[in-house]
């Protein structure tokens, strides 16, 4: 298979090409499309939310327009649909609607239709003679067995007359193994964008995490309380069953999973431990003081303000959307999985263009969405993975012509096992404050 040059000269006509604006705060994308194109016009490239990963994978199918021409096909990857519409509309404005331009024809795809029919259509492709590019945007979260299946053309690649190109983007890459099964599909790792890099080169806007320990009120208190003194009792019975489970480098509750699928008094065990860990969690991430939290910092931000507010629990943010609604009426709007494919899409479109000032959303609008205008971030409640929580705090940190400085505040309660620090393993490029929160202040502890 041949190598693409895409530092070839570009014989077309001027009318074709397309006028592309740069920032010189940008070079670093200049700098990784030169390290791709030394890759074989291959590799995954992993940078902070915010950095510009999107139009660095938009730039690198206009240099193979320029070579390639009508023999380029585009296929883009994304995990969820607000991300495809995403892409949809960038795409659109950046080949076709733009000064009335013409550009590769591309198809996006979500991973779940992406799973049985993209496969099958690259190698149709790649046989018929195209040049194909792939973009697998949050390529991280494709290497499940499942998802594995829109590589399953890789290994027919050399055998083709066409040729195939890719690139992955992540702001946050698994483990090894996963990685190592994303490099034979997409290429090796080429390049790395950091927060400190970003931050430095003025293409993020400064942020602050603010920390706030809540407390549990006095019947959450003593129900924490229950639920963990039962789950010492049964941890005790479980490792007289089951010593393995005391072993250094065995996942408790992994183990815990797979004994309570067992029909007998360990397996009884192992299920009531669940379920009480489950109860306890909830109760953690439903504790009264949250909802008023926030309400109590969103009474002192300035009315300008764009906020988002990320839940765990549908219920949790459908009772903070009734709580607001009352103070800030059509200002506040809702994003979750309940809400519907096309209430989320004009919840998210009013939140854009300024008519909404606050949303609250769920595990929906982690990863990817652009909403370069938001600038304060809250975590009603939150998630152990540390892959999650940066993909959080990326949703704030987007430059833009109205925003100098972005804030996280992290809620959690002091009194339960839930982490204190949004990333534990500090980064020293964090400004990091620790408050304490009573009703109706918040202060600094």
């Amino acid at each position: 298979m041949g190598r693409i040059d895409c530092r070839a000269v570009d014989n077309r006509a001027p009318a074709e090409r397309s006028a592309v604006k740069t920032d010189d705060r940008y070079h670093w994308q200049e700098e990784c499309l030169t390290i791709w194109e030394q890759n074989d016009c291959r590799g995954i490239v992993q940078a902070v939310t915010g950095a510009g990963k999107t139009m660095l994978a938009v730039k690198a199918m206009e240099k193979l327009w320029q070579v390639c021409g009508n023999e380029l096909w585009v296929a883009v990857v994304v995990p969820t649909r607000a991300l495809m519409v995403q892409w949809s509309r960038i795409l659109r404005f950046r080949f076709w609607e733009r000064d009335a331009l013409e550009g590769p024809v591309y198809q996006i795809y979500v991973i779940n239709s992406a799973r049985y029919q993209l496969a099958r259509r690259i190698l149709a492709k790649l046989q018929e003679g195209n040049t194909v590019f792939l973009v697998a945007d949050e390529c991280h979260r494709y290497t499940s067995v499942e998802n594995r299946k829109i590589f399953e053309f890789v290994s027919y690649v050399e055998k083709t007359s066409g040729r195939y190109c890719s690139l992955g983007l992540s702001a946050t890459l698994e483990d090894k193994d996963s990685t190592e099964m994303l490099e034979a599909a997409l290429g090796r790792k080429i390049f790395c964008y950091s927060y400190q890099k970003a931050l430095q080169e003025g293409i993020i806007v400064v942020f602050t995490l603010s920390q706030i320990a809540l407390h549990f009120q006095r019947d959450e208190q003593a129900a924490y309380q229950e639920l963990s003194d039962r789950m010492k009792t049964l941890r005790r019975q479980l490792y007289f069953r089951y010593p393995l489970l005391k072993k250094g480098g065995v996942s408790f509750f992994a183990v815990l999973q797979t004994l309570a699928k067992e029909e007998n008094t360990t397996g009884r065990l192992a299920k009531s431990y669940l379920h009480l860990s489950w109860q306890r969690k909830r109760l953690v991430c439903m504790a009264r003081n949250r909802l008023f939290c926030v309400c109590d910092l969103l009474d002192g931000l300035d009315a300008g303000k764009r906020v988002l507010i990320f839940s765990e629990s549908i219920e949790q943010a459908e009772t903070l959307y009734t709580m607001l609604k009352d103070n800030y009426g059509n200002r506040v709007g809702k994003y979750h999985s309940k809400a519907g494919k096309q209430a989320n899409e004009n919840a998210l479109e009013r939140f854009r263009n300024g008519e909404l000032s606050i949303l609250i959303a769920c595990r929906a609008l982690d990863e990817g969405i652009d909403v370069p205008d938001a600038e304060v971030g809250i975590i009603l409640s939150g998630t152990g993975m540390e892959r999650q929580r940066i993909q959080r705090l990326g949703r704030i940190l987007r430059r833009s012509e109205r925003k100098e400085k972005a804030v996280l505040y992290y809620l959690f309660i002091e009194e339960s096992t839930e982490e204190k620090s949004y990333f534990p393993l500090r980064r020293e490029y964090f400004n990091i404050e620790n408050w304490e929160y009573q009703r109706r202040l918040v202060r600094k502890s």
